[in-house]
C-alpha cells in the first residue's frame, strides 16, 4: 500500500495489483447479483413467486441486514451495546454473509467516514464533486457505487485496531469468503428442501442468495448516498450531510 500526501493520514492508495484485486471483487459484489435479480424476475413474470422465493429471500434479507445494521454497524464500529461472545460471533457471522466486506474492511471504512466527514478521506461522501447537476450526480455515483472501485482504503491498523486484536473476529475476517458463499449455500439447500426438488435449489439460490445481495447493497448504499444529500439539517453544523442519515 502506498500512502500519498494528498490523503489523510491513515488513509492510503492499493498499489497496481492490489487496486485491480479490489476492482475485481467490487465488480463480483455489484455485477452478479444484479444479473441475478434480473433473471430471478423474468422467471417470476412467467412463473409466478411460490413459497420458495418469498421465504428465503425474506429470512435471508433479515438476517444480512441484521449482521449489518446491529451487528457490523451498531455494535463493532459504533460499539453501542454490549452482548455475549456468542451472539457477537452470530452478528459478526451474519454480517459477512451479507457480501459487504470482511469485517475489518467494513468497520474500517465505517469509522474513518465518521472520522472525515464530507472531507478528503471520506470514502463515501457524495458532496465533494462540484455543484449543479453534474457534481450532484457524479457525487451520487460515488458514493453509491464508485468509491468501491477507487483504490484508496482505510488502514485497518488504525481504524479498526481492537478488533484485529480479537482473535475470532480475525479469523472470521480472513475467512470471509467462505461465510460470502454460506451466505448463498444456505437459501440454496433451503430452497431443496421446501421445494423437494433442484429447481427449488435454484430459486432459493436466486431469491435468497443474489436477489437478497442485490436489495441489502442497495438498501445499504443509499444510506451513503441518498440519505447523505437529501433531507433536513435542524442542527447548526459545519457537516454536509442530513439528519435522515440512517448511519449516523
Amino acid at each position: 500500500m502506498q500512502e500519498t500526501s494528498s490523503q489523510p493520514k491513515h488513509i492510503v492508495r492499493l498499489a497496481t495489483s492490489a487496486k485491480r484485486q479490489q476492482q475485481f471483487v467490487a465488480f463480483m459484489v455489484v455485477a452478479p447479483p444484479l444479473v441475478g435479480t434480473i433473471a430471478a424476475f423474468v422467471l417470476a413474470l412467467r412463473n409466478g413467486i411460490g413459497a420458495v422465493e418469498v421465504t428465503t429471500l425474506l429470512l435471508m434479507y433479515f438476517l444480512c441486514m441484521l449482521g449489518i445494521t446491529v451487528g457490523f454497524h451498531r455494535y463493532f464500529a459504533h460499539k453501542s451495546f454490549e452482548t455475549s461472545r456468542p451472539f457477537s460471533i452470530l452478528l459478526a457471522a451474519l454480517g459477512s454473509m451479507a457480501a459487504q466486506g470482511p469485517i475489518l474492511f467494513w468497520v474500517s471504512t465505517h469509522r474513518s467516514h465518521h472520522a472525515y466527514s464530507d472531507r478528503v478521506g471520506d470514502p463515501h461522501s457524495p458532496n465533494l464533486h462540484g455543484s449543479g447537476i453534474a457534481g450532484l450526480m457524479q457525487g451520487w455515483w460515488h458514493a453509491h457505487i464508485g468509491w468501491m472501485f477507487c483504490g484508496s482504503v482505510a488502514e485497518w491498523s488504525h481504524f479498526a485496531r481492537d478488533l484485529m486484536r480479537d482473535r475470532g473476529l480475525f479469523r472470521m475476517n480472513q475467512h470471509y469468503f467462505y461465510w460470502v458463499l454460506l451466505g448463498l449455500a444456505l437459501p440454496t439447500i433451503l430452497g431443496g428442501l421446501i421445494a423437494q426438488s433442484w429447481y427449488g435449489a435454484m430459486l432459493g439460490f436466486l431469491w435468497g442468495g443474489l436477489v437478497r445481495i442485490c436489495l441489502v447493497n442497495q438498501a445499504s448504499w443509499c444510506v451513503g448516498s441518498v440519505c447523505h444529500m437529501f433531507g433536513t439539517r435542524p442542527f447548526a453544523t459545519c457537516l454536509l450531510y442530513t439528519s435522515d442519515a440512517a448511519d449516523e
